[in-house]
């Protein structure tokens, strides 16, 4: 030890008096460190240099003690200039929000700690992923699980995978349709996929049908909340929504996360059904007005002291009852409809009395048959009355995508229109002709879509 000071005090002395660099002597970083600050003891001056290089590894080593970075620099055996400090990017401390206490029917959402990790700024990398056949998959060869514990990994590449990304600084998010489950039985199952992945992860699921359901947004803003605090705190460049549903493509294109199927991001093999569905236009695409088109208008200025009836005939959910309204509010309409009314006793009511009084009269109802729509129209015309049928002419696809606008616009919706109640029309429909009334006006286009066009439901 003392032969070994002794050199290194000859090597301080020789570089002192003769203005050479430490740095040609020393062949590792920590004997750097040492000398550099043995000759600043020497030569009593302050030491303010933070970072030396050393050519023998070829990186700068901070005088602290602490090895940088390491460089790939060409540069030549002699001392490089100290590299300016570059600007180090906070970390930012990502706490969660207080989930609420209240028993909530909606959405059920579990954690296994209070917080992600802090992050430098330019947001989180996280990956969403759904759960059923995209994480795991029933044991068995049932489609859904039997049991609570009925689950396994859909493969042996998930688990080193998520592994690997959490590693690599993603977070993990599970979000999951589980309309069948309690919130009980999803706490219990993401307990066990926790304790047998061994990673933290959150876990958000919905228990409806309307807007906690993907691709709603529902459950997004729930993660907004309580978990991920403010969009702005997601990283969208490398951030990534795995699944295998359409659901989860839309949810995905909803949240402006990129979206990858399970098989590609675990095995790298492509799913060729959900290329085709990315693939896809949107479902109202064919269907836009770049016009405003106005139907009430015809309507009024028809012979103006004709007295009007106007008969609906369309799917659930394909506007009826949005022209329907109007007439009622700016026309001063009697709207008959089974749903406000309830019953057909009503219903027949309001319109014989309609009838009596004169008054303009909207039956808004599907009227898919003829003989449905016969029954109105043929009183109506003993009562001399301009007949008009107006027929929202649009396929199934159109109509469930207005369906479930209705909910995304209106988030509170307790009900919508089941897809049974959309086939049972088209299969009992028969098109309506211009010798069923005086006036047949055909709706096949939707205005206003600038909006419904930037939503996937």
């Amino acid at each position: 030890m003392i032969i070994i000071n002794n050199f290194l005090v000859i090597i301080i002395l020789f570089t002192y008096y003769n203005d050479n660099n430490i740095n040609s002597y020393a062949k590792n970083d920590i004997t750097l460190i040492y000398l550099y600050k043995l000759k600043m003891k020497l030569k009593k001056t302050p030491d303010l240099t933070k970072k030396i290089y050393n050519p023998a590894t070829k990186r700068y080593v901070n005088i602290d003690g602490v090895i940088g970075k390491r460089l790939v620099l060409a540069a030549a055996a002699q001392a490089a200039p100290a590299a300016p400090a570059l600007p180090v990017s906070p970390t930012i401390p990502h706490l969660f929000k207080d989930l609420p206490v209240e028993d909530e029917k909606r959405f059920t959402m579990i954690t296994f700690q209070n917080h992600f990790r802090p992050t430098k700024v330019g947001g989180m990398k996280v990956i969403f992923a759904d759960l059923d056949h995209t994480l795991i998959t029933p044991k068995g060869k049932y489609v859904f699980p039997k049991t609570i514990d009925d689950w396994k990994w859909k493969n042996d590449a998930i688990v080193p995978k998520l592994k690997a990304m959490y590693a690599d600084g993603y977070e993990i998010v599970i979000v999951s349709n589980q309309k069948k489950m309690s919130g009980k039985d999803v706490k219990t199952k993401a307990t066990m996929i926790y304790n047998d992945l061994q990673l933290p992860f959150v876990f958000i699921c919905g228990h409806s049908d309307l807007y906690y359901r993907k691709p709603q947004l529902g459950l997004w803003e729930i993660l907004l909340e309580y978990i991920l605090l403010d969009a702005k705190n997601v990283d969208y460049t490398s951030s990534v929504f795995i699944g295998d549903s359409v659901a989860d493509l839309y949810f995905a294109r909803n949240t402006g996360i990129p979206f990858i199927h399970t098989d590609m991001f675990f095995t790298g093999v492509p799913n060729k059904e959900v290329a085709m569905i990315e693939d896809k236009e949107h479902p109202l695409t064919k269907w836009v007005s770049d016009k405003d088109k106005d139907i009430i208008a015809p309507l009024l200025k028809y012979k103006p002291s004709s007295k009007k009836f106007v008969i609906m005939v369309g799917s659930p959910a394909s506007g009826k009852s949005y022209y329907s309204r109007k007439l009622e509010a700016d026309a001063g309409f009697i709207r008959i409809n089974k749903d406000d009314m309830k019953t057909d006793t009503a219903m027949l009511k309001a319109f014989n009395e309609g009838l009596e009084k004169g008054q303009n009269i909207v039956i808004d109802g599907t009227n898919p048959t003829k003989e449905s729509r016969f029954k109105w129209i043929s009183a109506a015309r003993k009562a001399s009355y301009h007949i008009t049928i107006v027929w929202m002419n649009f396929p199934m696809p159109v109509v469930e995508f207005l369906d479930n606008y209705r909910i995304a616009k209106d988030k509170n919706q307790e009900t919508h229109v089941p897809a049974v109640a959309m086939r049972v029309y088209y299969k009992k429909l028969e098109e309506p002709t211009q010798l069923e009334c005086d006036k047949l006006i055909e709706i096949k286009t939707i205005n206003n879509t600038d909006a419904m066009l930037s939503v996937w439901v």
